[in-house]
């Protein structure tokens, strides 16, 4: 009976925790007007069934690519500035590193919500280096927030015109982060994919090696069809790598642009930092401020 209590409580614990995480997500998309909703049934069933229990053996422990509040504010915003602003190039700010991490990986929820309401094909990029130990913890954060929340639904709560044509039949049956992944992307692994992008760090000192990257970058994704968006974060890189300088988003943000076309549209850039960045170096940037508040 001991045992079958604990496992009762454990199943109830996730599931108010899945639902909290819709919650917060849903009440900030009718605050930002962004007309995609979040449900958590299908991955609640899964759970009291037993079939995706053993998902959130670990999500209590070491809390990697665990949901809190300020996370799914943040990428909701982003969402929407993605989605309405006609700048490429965002910033958000937050003063705790693990929380800047976990707001990028709630930015794959952009995938799912882009689709459904224009059928474009967002796909999220993360730009870091090539340290063996920085790519196994990028994983590993991954492969545990898909685990989390990959089966969390969406759907689209208002009428728009879908610019690009029907939806994917299997991703209409069931619209989760994981079947985005797995039926709209070109591989499950692109997802966050992690090239070796260390010679852009190491920048803007060796340009024609990292333009050649940037453009190969560029037409693996816009080439068949998607819209990149190419995710920095403060902290991914060595200590003595430029980019680790929240200043330096811009200049990055500046070379992509000049690389790319100032005219292309088809890409997206968003970098994460501590808030350091002053008034003026925010004029052609979008900007996303990371509040601190309760964790769910």
């Amino acid at each position: 009976m001991a045992i079958s209590t604990a496992r009762t409580d454990q199943v109830g614990k996730i599931i108010r925790h899945l639902q909290l995480v819709v919650k917060v997500f849903n009440d900030q998309a009718v605050k930002c007007r962004l007309p995609i909703r979040l449900d958590a049934e299908f991955a609640a069933v899964r759970v009291l069934a037993g079939l995706d229990l053993d998902n959130y053996t670990n999500i209590w422990k070491d809390k990697m690519g665990v949901m809190e509040i300020p996370y799914i504010r943040a990428a909701v915003e982003c969402i929407v500035e993605l989605w309405k602003n006609d700048r490429p190039s965002g910033y958000v700010t937050g003063a705790r590193e693990a929380g800047r991490q976990t707001t990028s990986l709630a930015l794959q929820f952009a995938g799912p919500a882009f689709y459904l309401f224009s059928g474009i094909k967002l796909l999220p990029v993360l730009l870091t280096s090539t340290s063996p130990k920085r790519k196994e913890f990028i994983q590993l954060e991954t492969h545990q927030f898909l685990k989390y929340y990959g089966k969390l639904t969406f759907s689209l709560v208002d009428k728009v015109k879908r610019e690009h044509g029907d939806l994917d039949e299997v991703f209409k049956a069931t619209p989760t982060l994981q079947t985005y992944n797995k039926q709209i992307l070109l591989t499950p692994e692109n997802n966050f994919g992690i090239p070796s992008m260390d010679q852009v760090v190491e920048s803007l000192r060796a340009r024609e090696v990292a333009t050649k990257k940037l453009h190969q970058l560029f037409q693996q994704t816009a080439g068949r069809g998607y819209l990149p968006l190419l995710v920095i974060r403060q902290g991914d890189f060595s200590k003595k790598a430029t980019t680790d300088q929240p200043e330096s988003f811009l200049q990055l943000f500046q070379w992509i642009g000049a690389e790319l076309g100032p005219q292309n549209k088809n890409y997206r850039v968003i970098g994460l930092s501590r808030p350091s960045l002053l008034q003026k170096d925010l004029l052609h940037v979008w900007q996303v401020s990371q509040l601190l508040d309760k964790t769910l």
